[in-house]
């Protein structure tokens, strides 16, 4: 302020020395009498010096300033940004009298916005070794734990559940981490079915094609368990169990490996697919904590999380609500939720007791990661935040956006290749898209119905139609479609011009086709998001899972989608209830294609939001960095610092 009035506004300080003016200070709210300000304001010979310091302070790129932001307000812009070292996050000041304060202002500007890592004082015997060791107290060990973490790299260690779905989440997911900060290191555990040979192709070509030093991959034994007897949430959580014994073991090896380099990475938690949690068990016994990675909605983990209150709290018997007609006030929904869109799982004797097994677990971890983003779920997030629940990290959309080209079916029909090919014949905004999902598939008879709707409608439509298991057995889908004979008699002649009929499609390059107009979709969560991503609308057919849950957020709740049957169940891969209609699937068809204006505009603007949600600045960018810094330091909490503090200090 002095250089400033003496530079600016030529005023000469000096003959306000025995005045009784007052000043205007910035940073001050009252004024300022003449008689409190530094001597040397009223020399004259100390003004090139002090004046001259002043001036040099705005070249700086920052000032650590020793106050607390709550005492002082001093940013104002228009200085360099100030840093004020927050004396609350530092140690207690041992005995003040026989010490030297000394004061370690640790700033990382761009990772840690100014944030200090730990204040203590050294003793002032000139006979003091260099060596000090701080006193092992718990908020030391912390401290200091923190101040080592930004000079470490962190080890990650990443289990999905089995299952291509899940694990090519994950592993998105697994790349966001290890490009936003060099810190990160992940190992990847890989859980296989014996009966889904995609997981060993998806894996061998990600090693082939990954760039990236900071991803490896651990293979368990496949698991060659007969899975034709057990829902599939039972089984894997089985499964699960069982390889905490293996996962144990191979943690125990990453980490005696690491101590042989110089410089190993911490090993700092361990991220648990929403069906993997088991191995926070294995976690606990490595003493760091577990981040759960939630691959469905927010507004869903709400939901689960109030059942299971209801459940456990108020004794509600959820099964008992199979056949009732009744809604439901679930805290992250806005709309009442009607009891005929309940997962199967939920409404299952058989079922229900494995499903709040992990919900319950949920609420050990640290933190849930969830595949959203804030602007498109606002209200569930914000319920989530709560304070009741672990903290919540919504980083989405998290999607594999560089799509499938090397990806064709097992019998090397329908090739990628075919299909763009097609797809770019097509005029803009002229193609229906059905596709059910990697376990979506329908009996005979309702691909019949789906058929006729298909040519009745008028429109083009490209056809992901996939053959299902032999019935009463749960097996992963066949690549190829089905043949012509369970078509109605002539229905491929007829639409030859207008639809073509796939069996693996590339889910996420024919949504980026201009082509695309309409998405008939099983309203999995990830398609959701695709679809939003790319602005495509939606017309919801729900199958099993939690589907039908997700169909009623984006209809009703979120108002960007047509419903063609809402509350559609199949039980999973065993048949279907029941068979929709050619009607009312046409019906769905058509109100897809001629969405209504403030869908679609709604839509648009979420596409853009997703998009910008991810940039830098953006919700789920600064979501994604809040997760690193918390997991790094999450480890440090729990880990005994038996470091000294060996000829490190700052001049200052």
């Amino acid at each position: 302020m002095y250089a400033s009035l003496n530079d600016k506004k030529s005023v000469d300080t000096n003959k306000f020395k025995d005045s009784d003016a007052e000043f205007m200070l910035p940073g001050i709210t009252n004024t300022v009498p003449s008689n409190v300000l530094p001597s040397v304001v009223f020399n004259k010979d100390w003004h090139p010096i002090y004046f001259g310091n002043a001036r040099r302070y705005k070249e700086a790129r920052g000032i650590v300033v020793k106050t607390l932001m709550e005492l002082e307000a001093l940013s104002d812009g228009k200085t360099p940004p100030l840093s004020p070292s927050k004396l609350t996050n530092h140690l207690n000041v041992f005995d003040s009298k026989p010490y030297l304060p000394l004061v370690l202002s640790v700033v990382w500007a761009r990772e840690s916005h100014g944030r200090v890592g730990i204040a203590t004082r050294i003793n002032r015997d000139p006979t003091l070794n260099t060596t000090n060791s701080l006193p092992s107290t718990r908020i030391t060990k912390i401290s200091c734990g923190r101040i080592f973490s930004k000079m470490k790299k962190a080890e990650l260690v990443l289990v999905p559940s089995p299952g291509i779905g899940h694990l090519a989440s994950m592993m998105e997911l697994a790349k966001l981490l290890v490009d936003r900060d060099d810190r990160v290191s992940i190992t990847v555990i890989i859980i296989r079915l014996a009966l889904d040979s995609k997981i060993s192709r998806y894996t061998e070509s990600l090693t082939a094609s990954s760039k990236s030093t900071h991803i490896q991959f651990i293979d368990l034994p496949s698991d060659k368990t007969n899975t034709s007897n057990d829902h599939p949430s039972k089984f894997v959580t089985s499964l699960i169990e069982s390889q905490k014994p293996h996962v144990k073991e191979f943690v125990s090896k990453l980490i005696t490996q690491s101590e042989l380099n110089p410089k190993p990475p911490r090993l700092a938690c361990f991220v648990l697919d929403m069906f993997c949690t088991g191995m926070i068990d294995v976690a606990n016994e490595f003493g760091v904590p577990s981040y759960i990675y939630f691959t469905s909605s927010a507004a869903f983990l709400g939901f689960q999380f109030h059942m299971q209150d209801l459940h456990d709290k108020q004794e509600v018997d959820l099964t008992e609500l199979k056949d009732v007609d009744a809604e439901f006030e679930i805290p992250t929904l806005v709309n009442p939720l009607p009891v005929k869109v309940f997962p199967s799982v939920m409404l299952s004797k058989d079922t229900l007791p494995v499903v709040l097994h992990h919900v319950r677990r949920f609420r050990e971890a640290k933190g849930i990661i969830l595949n959203t983003f804030e602007e498109m779920e606002s209200h569930a997030v914000k319920c989530l935040s709560n304070g009741e629940n672990p903290a919540v990290y919504p980083v989405g959309p998290i999607l594999n956006l560089k799509g499938d080209a090397h990806d064709v079916g097992s019998d090397g029909s329908n090739s990628y290749r075919d299909i763009m090919l097609w797809l770019d014949d097509q005029p803009p905004s002229s193609v229906v898209f059905l596709c059910f999902g990697s376990m979506g598939s329908f009996n005979v008879d309702q691909v019949k119905e789906i058929a006729w709707a298909l040519e009745h409608s008028g429109h083009r439509f490209l056809w992901s139609l996939r053959k299902p298991p032999s019935e009463g057995k749960i097996d992963f889908l066949v690549d190829h479609a089905y043949q012509q004979e369970v078509f109605p008699d002539g229905f491929v002649d007829r639409t030859a011009r207008i639809g073509k009929v796939i069996g693996w499609a590339p889910q996420v390059d024919v949504l980026a086709h201009p082509s695309i107009k309409e998405f008939i979709s099983h309203c999995g969560w990830n398609s959701i998001l695709e679809s939003v991503w790319f602005g495509v609308p939606l017309a919801t057919w729900p199958m099993y899972a939690e589907q039908q849950f997700n169909a009623f957020e984006v209809v009703v709740e979120l108002g960007l989608a047509v419903e063609i049957k809402m509350d559609y169940r199949r039980e999973f891969l065993i048949g279907n209830e029941i068979i929709l209609g050619a009607k009312e699937i046409e019906r769905g068809i058509r109100g897809g294609m001629e969405h209504d204006g403030h869908k679609l505009k709604r839509l648009k603007e979420l596409s853009e939001k997703s998009r910008k949600a991810m940039m830098e600045g953006g919700s789920s960018f600064s979501s994604l960095s809040r997760l690193i810094e918390d997991m790094i330091i999450a480890g440090d909490d729990v880990h005994v610092c038996h470091e000294t503090i060996k000829n490190q200090y700052f001049i200052i």
